[in-house]
């Protein structure tokens, strides 16, 4: 199931906690459902806002508090990394799809081939 197999890419990469069930079994879900998280305006003004807290947080910090500069940094990456682990997972769920569609295309073909 393709499903399964990015769960087993995403776990390799360290990239994914357990997902329920019937996410783990479709690929077509899980893109689905990172497409809608991505597409959602409420979560995007919530990670644009973060966003804008935490580089004001960060600027408005002076040069010698390295530990404010740090912690504001690391909740701005924080941030950016999540948004970047949805496009990544939503990438995959559809190269995962496309490679599902021309293997089965191909062995539509082969079968074709077989029965001429």
């Amino acid at each position: 199931m393709l499903g399964k197999q990015l769960l087993e890419r995403l776990r390799r990469r360290g990239q994914a906690a357990e997902l329920p069930p019937e996410l783990a079994e479709s690929t077509r879900l899980l893109g689905q459902h990172c497409e809608r998280l991505l597409a959602d305006p409420v979560l995007r003004l919530c990670f644009e806002l973060l966003e804008e807290d935490f580089t004001v947080g960060f600027k408005g910090t002076t040069l010698g508090d390295r530990e404010g500069r740090e912690a504001w940094y690391r909740m701005l990456a924080a941030l950016q990394e999540l948004d970047a682990k949805l496009r990544a997972m939503l990438g995959d769920a559809r190269r995962l799809e496309a490679e599902q569609r021309i293997a089965t295309a191909a062995a539509e073909g082969r079968s074709r081939g077989e029965a001429a």
